[in-house]
């Protein structure tokens, strides 16, 4: 980290959806779209997936990165 800049500490959650959100726009998928590769009836269920208020199961989180053709790696490292 560079000086100066701030880090902002969010859950495992919160980060694993702006990652697949910015899959999805990367990929250029809508929520309808990753709804029809996911094999789920309504769009809700991806709307609740990219809803930072919402906790999500990682696994549904997996899924749709599944969908998207990304792997899922999970990191964690110790603070310096």
């Amino acid at each position: 980290m560079a000086p100066g800049q701030a880090v902002a500490r969010v859950s495992f959650n919160v980060e694993a959806k702006v990652h697949l959100h910015n899959a999805m726009l990367h990929e250029q998928v809508s929520t309808a779209e990753l709804s029809r590769r996911m094999g789920v009836a309504s769009r809700t269920t991806v709307d609740r997936l990219l809803d930072l208020d919402h906790v999500s199961r990682t696994d549904q989180i997996t899924a749709a990165f599944n969908a998207l053709g990304y792997d899922t790696l999970m990191e964690a490292r110790r603070r310096a």
